[in-house]
């Protein structure tokens, strides 16, 4: 890594601190202990407020179907979803969720763009006939708990060749 011992050192103890790495034991090597961490977790998700003022925001791209907007919604919904996961756990709560995840591959621009119509007229309906109001007549919040609804496609990236 090119850093000072000492450097990597307070980082990894942080970590530790953070409960992301566990102590694994010690060994000797030369005239010196070394202490041997392993990761907490398979994964961890990273929140996007961790990058302050650079995180991706989707309501500062204009361009609604640009890659840079699709990363910003994914960006706040990674937030959201943080921050109500940890709510509903502190609730001690089952956090309702949908997730569709599917692959679709088009022959054409007007191909896809003849889908993107039609599942947007199909959304439009759904969601009409039984979303409630979003907003009372005053501006105030209506009744109910609200949801955010993502959809997104891009283009899967060939697979990498081992």
């Amino acid at each position: 890594m090119k850093l000072p011992r000492q450097t990597v050192n307070y980082h990894v103890r942080e970590l530790a601190r953070a409960r992301l790495l566990s102590r694994a034991g010690r060994r000797r090597r030369r005239q010196l202990y070394e202490q041997c961490y392993v990761a907490t977790a398979r994964g961890y998700a990273l929140s996007p407020e961790l990058l302050g003022k650079l995180a991706a925001d989707p309501s500062q791209v204009a361009d609604a179907f640009s890659a840079a907007y699709l990363i910003g919604l994914a960006s706040k919904m990674q937030s959201e979803l943080g921050r109500v996961s940890d709510l509903a756990a502190k609730a001690g709560k089952r956090l309702a969720t949908l997730s569709i995840n599917t692959e679709v591959r088009f022959t054409s621009p007007e191909q896809r763009a003849k889908f993107t119509e039609e599942l947007q007229s199909a959304l439009v309906n759904v969601v009409g006939r039984f979303s409630a109001p979003f907003r009372s007549a005053d501006g105030s919040d209506a009744e109910g708990r609200p949801f955010r609804l993502v959809l997104g496609c891009y283009p899967i990236p060939p697979q990498e060749k081992k």
